[in-house]
């Protein structure tokens, strides 16, 4: 049989549909850690475009970001899960081709905890981070993941 690759454009179609599926938001790193594609197309979630609006905010998810690809590169054929930088569960999975790394699927966020112990967990990180920023507590709110608890 030949080798079949994907194209760019079905990987964006599978990810598409992955989001439609589950309203949970997914992306593909590049191996050196480059986000090459998400769904949806439109960006961030309001939640996170708003946080990221607070410079050293956007550093930390930045950081937390790139610290869980470097991680998840240890595994193969495993799911690698990580908290964000605002407390919410992130998933990533390498892919590899023989030895090769080709990047990473990175998809989330997804809430473990009530919206009431992630606001008050939110509140924390964020007021250490910056205490004029009162918009977080309203955002954590507007947080409209529909899966409480994820299993292992």
């Amino acid at each position: 049989m030949a080798n079949q690759g994907v194209t760019y454009s079905q990987l964006q179609d599978l990810m598409e549909d992955f989001y439609h599926l589950t309203k949970i938001r997914i992306s593909f790193w590049s191996a050196a850690g480059e986000k090459l594609f998400m769904a949806p197309t439109s960006g961030n979630s309001d939640f996170c475009s708003k946080l990221r609006q607070i410079h050293s905010i956007d550093n930390a998810c930045h950081s937390c970001d790139q610290q869980a690809l470097r991680n998840a590169h240890q595994f193969r054929n495993q799911l690698y899960r990580f908290q964000c930088a605002a407390g919410l569960n992130e998933y990533v999975y390498p892919v590899f081709y023989q030895n090769t790394s080709l990047g990473y699927f990175m998809y989330g966020q997804v809430r473990n905890e009530s919206v009431d112990s992630l606001g008050k967990l939110l509140r924390e990180k964020l007021y250490r981070a910056n205490p004029d920023a009162p918009f977080y507590i309203r955002s954590v709110r507007e947080v409209g993941y529909s899966l409480e608890v994820i299993a292992e």
